[in-house]
């Protein structure tokens, strides 16, 4: 049996305007790949492999590269559409983003710092082509992909639809983590319950949090759906780092960050996080202990631009400074 540890999710060519006004193009973005190769960090060589659907004009160069990373890239698809207009993250002073936005350039632009006008004039593109959320709408992760000779050791389900993440709940596997979509939205409670009961972690935002509860307290909100649940909790709270509900030892801890040294790119580091978190519960670390390594491998992902240049540290140094992300159990 040949083991894998699936990231399905979405591709994309991001653009990326930092806080200091650096703009970045045409840079390797999608939320499964930001995921996969976090996990790479941690995982075996050829264990890790990619469920997603890419467009015709998707540069084989990020293909190949990966390949070149030792991830498995047998389950990207090629499909016939092609997308012109990509992705654009403008990051604030404040390190707030704007997103669901789209542009198409025609001239190279990566790494100028834009004036103000420049930003402006990227901003107010008007789009009216196929863009990367119409080619997400169109292919979704399908499950029947998996070759049935794979032993699947792990999954994570990166933010998609609810449909397609009903699809991979309904088959168990030995560690299924998820990420959830904005299908939260409008949920009803008792929905929410059964898709968080059929995985191992469930991994929220505070922004998704709030999607299911009315309510600014994130420990009590945590312990309310570890509690109807049964499962284990990981509350993703940016800058303030995360909460975690182990749901065995019943008991609910703060995790604050790993200190980077220069932020480049935030885009992913949510995703980075889920990753690696997935990849060291598969080397048997604990629920916290795991929470910590990720969170160094979130911190370091921030550090560099593209989804494929996000390895640039070991598993032996993730490990060892995690033991410098504080945490404490919450009574």
């Amino acid at each position: 049996m040949i083991n894998k540890s699936i990231f399905a999710g979405n591709s994309s060519i991001d653009n990326v305007v930092t806080s200091d006004g650096v703009f970045h193009q045409n840079t390797c973005g999608g939320n499964c790949f930001h995921a996969a190769m976090a996990a790479r960090i941690l995982s075996e060589e050829n264990r890790v492999a990619i469920l997603s659907s890419v467009p015709e004009n998707f540069p084989e160069s990020i293909i190949t590269s990966l390949n070149e990373h030792c991830i498995d890239t047998s389950l990207i698809t090629h499909e016939s559409e092609k997308v012109e207009w990509n992705e654009l993250f403008v990051y604030g002073a404040d390190g707030e983003r704007r997103d669901g936005i789209f542009i198409s350039l025609r001239s190279d632009l990566d790494g100028k710092v834009l004036s103000a006008d420049e930003k402006k004039r990227l901003l107010s593109q008007k789009c009216d082509d196929y863009t990367y959320a119409d080619f997400r709408r169109d292919h979704v992760p399908d499950i029947s992909l998996i070759p049935a000779e794979w032993n699947v050791i792990s999954l994570h389900l990166a933010p998609s639809t609810l449909s397609a993440h009903k699809a991979f709940l309904e088959k168990r596997y030995p560690l299924v983590t998820l990420d959830p979509g904005r299908y939260l939205v409008g949920m009803k409670y008792d929905d929410v319950i059964d898709i968080i009961r059929m995985t191992d972690v469930f991994i929220p935002s505070k922004k998704e949090m709030k999607f299911i509860f009315d309510d600014d307290n994130l420990e009590r909100s945590v312990r309310k759906l570890a509690s109807d649940a049964g499962t284990n909790i990981i509350c993703k709270n940016g800058k303030s780092g995360c909460i975690v509900y182990d749901s065995r030892k019943k008991k609910l801890y703060e995790v604050g960050i790993y200190p980077e040294e220069k932020v480049v790119n935030l885009t992913g580091a949510g995703d980075s996080f889920c990753g690696a978190l997935n990849a060291a519960i598969v080397c048997g670390y604990e629920l916290l202990e795991a929470a910590r390594i990720a969170t160094v491998v979130a911190a370091k992902a921030i550090e560099t631009v593209s989804a494929i240049d996000r390895d640039k540290i070991t598993k032996e140094t993730a490990v060892s400074l995690s033991e410098a992300v504080p945490c404490k159990e919450v009574l």
